[in-house]
């Protein structure tokens, strides 16, 4: 089958990108981070497995291309091979189709880490309908796996740059900036914060999940810790399990 290419390009303005420079370390430290948080996402769309970093699958894979002039962009080209499993989800595999869902599923994924999506959005909702139990799973864990990278992505923003938009065409899929560094970089608070919420992503395994803020309409990280009180395992549980059927009946 041959290779479908699809091009992006990382937009970096503000600051020292305003005159087509940035801070190397800063700058390579972000794009370190941004090309992880891309290549496993990506690797998620073309297989609907999440992979680590040494465990990618070869049928996608991302080249970046020399910066060039107008505030200090970087194109990057993703190079991904048609399967049977993006027949079944793209509904075939050609770039017409093939690119569209993964453009969806970079800006659904990145959206939902960096907290400037909840819901889940009504150009992604098709594509999510014919994943399967388990490849919905991989999905939520992807999300949760891909916050460290972003959180380095993030290092240029406010420092060399003051924001960082990834494009594909004239289509803006994700936008960095000093909201969602702040976001994707939260730290406890010294003390408790009581608030009435749902979790609406809870991995066993690994502790992590993801839970409703109300105050500011949308969801944020969390982990909960190796020595809970007893019952706030079930409680999680009991949580995720009411907020599940209103969740599916969104997309039914």
């Amino acid at each position: 089958m041959a290779d479908i290419k699809i091009p992006y390009k990382v937009i970096f303005d503000g600051l020292d990108a305003d005159q087509n420079q940035l801070e190397a370390y800063a700058a390579s430290k972000s794009l370190e981070g941004l090309t992880w948080a891309l290549s496993t996402t990506i690797n998620f769309a073309v297989t609907g497995k999440y992979k680590s970093r040494g465990d990618m699958s070869k049928s996608a894979r991302i080249y970046m291309s020399p910066a060039r002039q107008g505030s200090f962009i970087v194109a990057m080209d993703a190079w991904v091979v048609a399967n049977p499993f993006l027949a079944t989800v793209a509904l075939g595999g050609a770039v017409s189709v093939v690119a569209p869902y993964v453009n969806k599923t970079i800006e659904y994924v990145f959206g939902r880490a960096l907290g400037s999506v909840s819901d889940l959005p009504d150009g992604f909702r098709k594509y999510y309908k014919r994943l399967s139990k388990e490849e919905r799973n991989q999905l939520d864990t992807l999300v949760q796996r891909i916050e460290p990278p972003l959180s380095r992505a993030h290092t240029v923003i406010g420092q060399t740059a003051g924001e960082v938009t990834f494009k594909s065409k004239r289509t803006d899929l994700f936008t960095m900036n000093q909201t969602t560094k702040e976001y994707i970089e939260a730290k406890p608070l010294d003390t408790p914060e009581v608030m009435e919420t749902n979790v609406t992503a809870y991995n066993v395994v690994s502790r992590n999940g993801r839970m409703y803020d109300p105050v500011n309409g949308n969801t944020a990280a969390f982990t909960l810790v190796k020595s809970p009180l007893k019952g706030t395992a079930n409680t999680i549980t009991t949580s995720l399990d009411q907020w599940a059927p209103r969740f599916l009946n969104n997309f039914c």
